[in-house]
């Protein structure tokens, strides 16, 4: 059996014809100049037409600030967060 990742695949649905690649890149990017908190405990991928977003973050806060980051670049309801407080 052969598993073949959403990042890998370039005909990915993403919103704005956007590439996989560059979607994960862009949200990676915002996160990282607008968060004020460590977000080296959040991952991001694509899975299907959604952005999951996984990992620690140290409150609220943090998990409303990166949902507004990931939806004004991917797109409301493109987005699923798994985030946890620690």
């Amino acid at each position: 059996m052969v598993l073949i990742l959403p990042e890998a695949q370039p005909e990915a649905y993403c919103p704005d014809g956007a590439t996989a690649s560059g979607l994960l890149a862009s949200i990676r990017t915002a996160l990282a100049a607008e968060c004020e908190e460590d977000v080296s405990r959040v991952s991001i991928r694509i899975l299907g037409s959604y952005v999951i977003i996984e990992g620690l973050v140290p409150d609220d806060d943090s998990v409303t600030r990166i949902r507004t980051i990931a939806e004004d670049i991917a797109g409301a309801g493109y987005v699923r967060l798994r985030l946890f407080r620690q």
